[in-house]
């Protein structure tokens, strides 16, 4: 973790002393998100393409059959729509850290109803360039994936990648130039892999897919055997 994100975390469990924490939906006073508000969101089905995650018939959409991506399955726990969009602009956006905890606790309640089957060695995220990362104050994607691994108990977290090459906001772009725009934007941090490990990527928000191709990409080239990828929630 880092001095910024480190910082923040004491600094927001202090301010929770002061001034306790209450729901961003219902505003009862506990946490950041309440169990209640959570569970009554809406989720998606399972009745989607098993590689990329998008919904369907459950059998491998026609996209993935004819351009099969680098990553073994994708599952989303969430519709990126509505009051979902709302809640991670303003885990993303607007410097509320303290809903990757009660996230990260969900999506790790979706991982094991639908990936108990599916051995995992590590948990790694999306990585933030360094300049957007000290304009945020933390990278949303890992604050997600180390509180889904608290909550899982196994098995850990590890930065595996960085991101070397700064890029222009993802949904400013379509789909062709979002590829674009990450082509070699990501490079694996010497020593994090081992060789042969089976990797949960973690990100917040999957949209086209054009991050997660590119990071797994770089995870398999650098000795992952597989790569598995989880978002919070997924652009329909």
């Amino acid at each position: 973790m880092s001095l910024a994100e480190t910082i923040i975390k004491l600094w927001g469990g202090t301010l929770s002393l002061l001034f306790p924490s209450s729901c961003l939906i219902c505003g009862r006073a506990g946490e950041a998100l309440c169990r209640s508000c959570l569970t009554g969101l809406p989720r998606l089905g399972t009745m989607v393409c098993p590689c990329c995650g998008l919904p369907g018939d459950g059998t491998i959409c026609l996209h993935c059959r004819t351009d099969k991506p680098p990553y073994s399955l994708a599952l989303a726990a969430a519709p990126y729509e509505g009051r979902w969009r709302d809640i991670i602009h303003q885990f993303k956006y607007c410097r509320h850290p303290e809903l990757a905890d009660p996230l990260g606790r969900y999506l790790a309640e979706v991982l094991r109803e639908r990936l108990s089957e599916v051995r995992i060695d590590l948990v790694t995220s999306v990585p933030l360039h360094a300049e957007r990362q000290r304009e945020r104050g933390y990278n949303q994607a890992e604050l997600l994936a180390r509180s889904l691994c608290a909550a899982a108990g196994n098995p850990p977290y590890r930065q595996t990648l960085s991101r070397v090459k700064p890029s222009l906001p993802q949904h400013t772009l379509n789909r062709k130039e979002r590829h674009a725009n990450l082509k070699r934007a990501f490079s694996p941090l010497p020593g994090a892999l081992q060789g042969g490990e089976r990797v949960l990527l973690v990100d917040d928000v999957m949209t086209t897919g054009a991050t997660v191709h590119e990071c797994s990409a770089c995870l398999l080239k650098a000795g992952a055997a597989v790569v598995c990828v989880a978002a919070l929630a997924r652009k329909l």
